[in-house]
């Protein structure tokens, strides 16, 4: 298996070629922190949402049902 990238136009290697064992995981180098990334981001996510949440039982123990009107 080789890592790289060949321009056929130019007949050049534009990266590598670099060898590597039949067994090679190409995923597992070069995206290795996408778990960690999309994990940040989610946690992030879940934090606004829990913020959001919080807001509104804080909201609803504060104001009583006939004080809301629905339009």
């Amino acid at each position: 298996m080789s890592v790289g990238c060949y321009e056929l136009l130019t007949r050049k290697w534009i990266v590598g070629p670099e060898f590597k064992d039949q067994s090679y995981n190409p995923y597992s180098e070069l995206y290795k922190d996408i778990q960690a990334k999309a994990s940040a981001v989610l946690k992030k996510i879940r934090n606004k949402v829990l913020d959001v949440y919080e807001k509104a039982i804080v909201l609803s123990k504060v104001w009583d049902k006939d004080d809301v009107q629905i339009a």
